[in-house]
């Protein structure tokens, strides 16, 4: 038994000393699933998009990204702009193996001790998928 959770904690450390921290703390808020394809992470890749300020109180502009988001405005959403020195709602585009896509909105505190957390994820239909796509830069995918 020893050695199984050695073998584990190893295999854990291995894949925490080459995953980015943003990767670390996706994969912790999505449980290491994606909900759309029922799989584990490995294999799926996501990439920032845009990001704008998300204060405790809505302000116009933190509602008028996420209804840029909802309405799969990327050209509007890529115009958000945010302060590093404030909390902050960022999209993100998750593809999984089979190319399918969707977005992620997840909530990126300024706090040291606060983790990421998914807000929102929304599985692509394929015309807003095929809209997003020439946007997303290639050198920019992280893989899970």
């Amino acid at each position: 038994m020893t050695r199984l959770l050695s073998f584990f904690h190893r295999k854990a450390a291995a894949k925490s000393a080459t995953a980015s921290p943003t990767s670390l703390e996706l994969g912790s808020a999505l449980a290491c699933m994606w909900p759309r394809c029922r799989q584990n992470l490995q294999g799926h890749r996501f990439q920032q998009f845009a990001m704008t300020v998300a204060k405790e109180e809505p302000t116009a502009e933190l509602l008028a990204f996420i209804q840029a988001a909802r309405r799969f405005d990327w050209e509007e959403l890529s115009k958000h702009q945010f302060d590093p020195r404030e909390n902050a709602l960022a999209a993100y585009a998750l593809s999984c193996p089979n190319g399918d896509l969707s977005m992620l909105l997840v909530k990126d505190p300024f706090e040291l001790y606060d983790s990421k957390s998914l807000e929102i994820w929304e599985p692509l239909p394929q015309e807003a998928a095929e809209r997003w796509k020439p946007l997303l830069v290639n050198a920019n995918w992280e893989v899970f």
